[in-house]
């Protein structure tokens, strides 16, 4: 029998077409599209590979139009020019629970930012928070282990962080179960009370729930309420606005506004409110469904934007009821954006980004990238002073970065 021997190139070329036949019968992946004046990038092209596997991607917006992202390395990034500015191993403390849970928070200080880390591994029941603060290149300055220096009181399920560091990082404003506000000073180690908490019939609050430091750290606006001390009931929540020295300065009653509405659960207030801005939001909670074994979408609704320098509080109605968990408001207050994704009917999916006038409660535009054939992980940011909403969005595990001037 006769050896026959193939040509390589022939023999390459049977592979490209059998890998071109088999790919023509995969289903076509969804063409996004994007509206003329938004810009879409997609940022695995310079992020480093991480494992997928193991470590979460988190992402960040920071000032000078960076983005900050976190995997099982930290990683900063110029959005202009789409280039990385700076890399840096993940801190050991930072990666010990991954595995179990993490959740964090980025916030801006004077120079550079802090980055807070919810560790749970070693008490589920008692997450440990860490915070490492960052210059701008990403230099590591020091590790604040936040919850060893912070006297809580009665141990609490943290399930969202009851402090707020200082633009300067030099003060932590933290709540205890026990005596309600209080400061720690960073510098000199010192722990005081400045608002305490009392079951008292002419207390003006019994518990303190939620907190952020707003106005450049000028005031602080916190979440709080009363309790029927004659009866076993849920607290009377109310939004207020208290001086650092730990003075109330106002408190607003959601129950008695002119369009009034009961907040009957408390969420963390950070995550939608920069330090910087005067203006606060009030976001009234969805209403308990009827029936819980059967999913019913909740109704559209409004958020309040509380403008603490005039005092004047706006409604801004909302189209959507879960666009308020996406909700951000501007640097200076005098928007508020959101972005979220959304499915569709025929099999697609959206990302949808709206903008809304704080002063007037006025829908200002609505912005939609749709043929999306997933979309998942949305978060945005909007910045008065660049003109810009910044988002990022997954689709099929690639995150998208996305710029929309207004």
């Amino acid at each position: 029998m006769r050896n026959v021997r193939l040509n390589p190139r022939a023999g390459w070329l049977a592979v490209l077409t059998i890998a071109l036949v088999l790919l023509s019968a995969l289903p076509a992946a969804a063409e996004a599209d994007i509206p003329e004046n938004v810009t879409v990038r997609n940022l695995s092209a310079i992020l480093p590979e991480r494992d997928e596997t193991r470590w979460p991607l988190r992402f960040a917006f920071l000032p000078g139009n960076r983005l900050f992202a976190a995997s099982d390395r930290l990683t900063l990034v110029d959005l202009d020019a789409m280039e990385i500015l700076a890399t840096a191993p993940l801190p050991e403390s930072a990666a010990e629970g991954v595995d179990i849970y993490l959740s964090d928070q980025v916030q801006e200080l004077e120079t550079g930012f802090l980055w807070i880390v919810m560790n749970s591994k070693m008490d589920p029941a008692n997450p440990e928070y860490i915070a490492f603060q960052f210059d701008d290149s990403l230099n590591l300055i020091r590790e604040i282990p936040v919850s060893d220096s912070l006297q809580t009181g009665i141990p609490l399920l943290w399930h969202f962080m009851k402090f707020d560091f200082s633009s300067d990082a030099k003060e932590i404003y933290y709540l205890n179960g026990l005596d309600g506000l209080r400061r720690f000073s960073l510098t000199t180690g010192e722990d005081r009370p400045i608002y305490r908490t009392e079951t008292t019939p002419d207390a003006a609050l019994h518990t303190i729930d939620t907190l952020r430091l707003i106005d450049r750290g000028e005031t602080i606006f916190f979440i709080g309420g009363t309790f029927d001390l004659d009866q076993n009931s849920p607290a009377h929540n109310v939004y207020g606005l208290m001086s650092p020295a730990g003075e109330i300065l106002s408190i607003k009653d959601p129950a008695k506004l002119e369009k009034p509405f009961k907040l009957e659960g408390v969420s963390p207030v950070y995550r939608y409110l920069p330090q910087s801005s005067p203006v606060a939001l009030f976001v009234p909670t969805d209403p308990i469904p009827e029936n819980l074994m059967t999913y019913t979408p909740s109704p559209p609704k409004s958020v309040y934007a509380w403008n603490t320098k005039t005092d004047e509080i706006v409604e801004i109605p909302l189209p959507v009821s879960s666009e308020a968990d996406f909700s951000i408001l501007s640097e200076y207050g005098n928007y508020l954006a959101s972005g979220m994704c959304e499915e569709r009917g025929d099999g697609t999916a959206a990302f949808v980004a709206r903008l809304y006038d704080t002063g007037s409660g006025e829908a200002l535009s609505r912005i939609e990238i749709s043929g999306l054939s997933e979309c998942r992980g949305a978060q945005s940011a909007i910045s008065e002073a660049d003109r810009l909403i910044r988002a990022i969005y997954r689709e099929n595990g690639v995150a998208y970065s996305v710029e929309i001037p207004f």
